[in-house]
């Protein structure tokens, strides 16, 4: 989620649980991609704060097929629109 509050972004983080079976594959194109929309709402709503994207994973796309956006499509959109990618 978008957040700026540090205690929410740890509780989140706290509640993930890792996925097996068919769930999973690491999607970093589309994982990208969403939070790319989501930042792009609060330029819509005329936010003029900083925008960067935090992206934590296991580092490997793995999932089969099916993706809208590859990691590299969705990087290349994320620097046109000036928002880095840590």
């Amino acid at each position: 989620p978008l957040t700026l509050n540090h205690t929410v972004l740890l509780a989140v983080l706290d509640e993930q649980q890792a996925k097996s079976g068919i769930d999973a594959g690491t999607n970093l194109g589309d994982a990208l991609g969403e939070g790319l929309v989501r930042l792009r709402q609060l330029e819509k709503a005329n936010d003029k704060r900083r925008r960067v994207l935090v992206l934590l994973s296991d580092g490997e796309h793995n999932v089969a097929g099916g993706e809208k956006l590859r990691p590299l499509q969705s990087a290349q959109i994320a620097a046109r629109l000036g928002i880095p990618v840590y």
